[in-house]
Parts: C-alpha cells; structure tokens; sequence
C-alpha cells in the first residue's frame, strides 16, 4: 500500500505539473480529463462475462476487492439460492460489487440500498458501466425501525468507505468522529413496500456496520415472506455473541434457521433461510 501511495503521489505531482502552464480554466478542464481517464476499473470474470467497477478512490478499489475475493460464501449463497427474476435487496451496496454480481450472473432483479451519496454516485456508475440498468433499481436513502427525516453520519466520506451509521454517529466498533454528516430520508422496509410499491424481497444482503437490528425491527411484515437472508458477521463488536443471538431470536421468528452448523463458520456472513416460504435447495 505504501509504495502504491508514493506511485500515486507522484502521478498527480507530474499531471499537476504538466498543466501549470496553461490558462486557469483550461488547467482545470485538463486535470479533471485526465483525472477521468486515469480512474481505475477493477474487472472480474465470471460465468456471464467480465464485471466491470470504476473505483475512484482507494476504499471503492478495496471494496470489490475484498468482496469478490474474501467472501466465497456470499457468492456460494447467491450461486445457491438466488434465481433468475429473483428480487434481491442489497442492503448496504456501497459501490455495488454484490448487486452487479447478482444482475449479471443470477439474473436476478436487483433493489440496491446505498445511504453515501459518494458510494452511491460510483454505485451508478458502475451500473451504467456494466448496462444494468433494466435489471437493478438503486435508491441514496437509509432502512431503520422508523420511516422519516433523519442524519447520515459518514465514518468516511470516500466513495465506498464504510463504518457508516444512520440516527447516531455509533457503528459497530463504537461511537466515532463522523467525518461528514448527510441529510438522510430513511424507511422501515414494511413501509417502503406498502407506500412506494417497490417488489418486496425474495432474498436480503444486509450488510450495514451496525444498525441490522433496528432494520430487521422495520421488516416484521416482510421477513416471513423472504426466502433467504445473509448478514455479515460482525465478530468485532464489544457485544458481538449477544448481538448475534438477538439477531437469531429475530430472523428465528420470522421462520428463518441457519445454514451453517456454528455462526460464521463458513466465512464472514452468516446465511439464513426461511423453511417457513420453502427456500432454494440447499
């Protein structure tokens, strides 16, 4: 990472230095092209073509990094249980490295959910890079257990950073300095359904560094209806056994077991399905 920062400094350096003779207004037009040009696309092959992701800062590039390449269980759930013309909810889609995978590959319709109106904005990027746009619906706004007016506290305001929090600057490791706070409209899922007509979901990704409690508590009409929901493990929380118990109780009630025999046994997220609506094989 060191020498990947030093590289990148001295790119910039040299582009900043190469248009220094030109006009103002024509030296901004020349460092925000190039700028453009030199935005990195991280590009995955699968078994529907090659996913393409315009990452504009470091965290975006980290995250379908990361994602695609440490989280075999997430995409062995979406292989497993999501079917063509499924409804997915992405939860938490940052730049979208899940929604994308789950349009393309599993052909699924796709509802992505990105607070971050940076993460956001490279979320719809890539869509239009990848010409998803018939496929997946994104919308900039929050889920908790009130629908309303509320603050999107920003741990990072990177496109892609995460340990985000809506209501209260808190997320899983604790309270923190929120770099930037966003003006945010948030929905319980029950309400987003019923009011905005938007598909209901057969399959859920909740991944939100915190606050999936209240969620799921906005969710009590829809949960029993959902076929299959994976959640990601947050083990570094102070209280992390008994959030993960709550959150069993929880998906528990709605109808929903566990697939794996111990929590997070088969990586970082957890997957549940719904015996109750008759989940895919699996």
């Amino acid at each position: 990472m060191k020498g990947s920062k030093i590289v990148g400094g001295m790119v910039a350096a040299v582009g900043s230095a190469l248009t220094w003779p030109l006009p103002r207004r024509d030296r901004g037009k020349a460092l925000a092209y190039a700028t453009e040009r030199l935005t990195p696309v991280f590009e995955h092959q699968t078994a529907k073509g090659v996913l393409r992701f315009a990452c504009p800062s470091r965290s975006a590039f980290r995250g379908v990094d990361i994602a695609l390449r440490t989280e075999p269980e997430t995409m062995r759930w979406l292989d497993t249980h999501v079917q063509a013309g499924d409804c997915l909810w992405d939860i938490g889609a940052n730049v979208g490295a899940w929604s994308l995978y789950a349009a393309r590959v599993r052909e699924a319709q796709v509802v992505s959910f990105e607070p971050s109106a940076q993460s956001f904005g490279a979320l719809y990027r890539n869509i239009l890079l990848n010409r998803l746009d018939e496929r997946i619906s994104a919308y900039c706004i929050a889920l908790s257990d009130e629908t309303g007016a509320g603050t999107f506290y920003l741990h990072s305001a990177e496109p892609g950073g995460a340990l985000n929090s809506f209501g209260a600057p808190e997320n899983l490791h604790g309270n923190f300095q929120a770099e930037l706070r966003q003006a945010m409209f948030s929905f319980r899922i029950d309400d987003f359904v019923k009011q905005r007509g938007v598909t209901p979901p057969d399959h859920i990704k909740l991944d939100v560094d915190g606050i999936e409690e209240l969620i799921l508590k906005g969710a009590v009409e829809t949960l029993p209806k959902v076929k299959s929901l994976i959640v990601e493990c947050e083990t570094e929380r102070p209280d992390a056994d008994a959030w993960y118990e709550r959150i069993t109780a929880t998906l528990g009630a709605a109808g929903f077991r566990i697939q794996a025999a111990s929590p997070c046994a088969d990586g970082r997220n957890e997957v549940f399905l719904n015996s109750r609506v008759g989940a895919a094989a699996t």
